[in-house]
């Protein structure tokens, strides 16, 4: 987004500044890291009522598990094409979500008919999640923490 840009049907390519560019990274990175740490949270908070044994804690590891391809999916961002890094990004998000239902079951050791109501519950959580993290988003802009553009 700093060198080559994007450009949205036949307006101008758009371009961010290098230390705006670098600063949305951090900012973005830090808000994986935190989703994953609370949905990990929010898991093992949830362990009780689909029959999870008290004593382990595994939702951290959950959460990583599943947001993997997330992460992964970030590489195509270096080729600035806003339709194909829509496509990578509905890949991962299946992906992940596909990760969470194979993987709570098994991980948490519960049966497949409570590990789907316990996966959509998180699902839940995650997408509630997602609409907090873009008023925070609009929130943090509005105090100055946006993007800068290169004319």
């Amino acid at each position: 987004t700093t060198h080559v840009g994007w450009q949205i049907g036949d307006g101008d390519i758009i371009k961010l500044t290098n230390s705006s560019a670098a600063q949305l990274c951090i900012l973005f990175y830090a808000a994986m890291l935190s989703g994953i740490y609370i949905i990990g949270k929010f898991i093992d908070f949830f362990a009780a009522t689909y029959g999870v044994e008290a004593s382990e804690h595994n939702g951290i590891i959950l959460a990583a598990y599943t947001a993997t391809p997330l992460f992964l999916i970030g590489a195509i961002a270096i080729y600035p094409v806003l339709w194909v890094n829509m496509m990578a990004g509905v890949v991962a998000v299946c992906w992940s979500v596909y990760l969470l239902y194979e993987g709570l079951p098994i991980l948490m050791k519960i049966p497949e008919d409570r590990g789907f109501m316990f996966a959509s519950s998180i699902l839940t959580v995650g997408l509630v999640m997602l609409v907090g993290l873009f008023a925070i988003s609009v929130i943090i802009w509005s105090v100055g923490v946006g993007p800068e553009y290169i004319s």
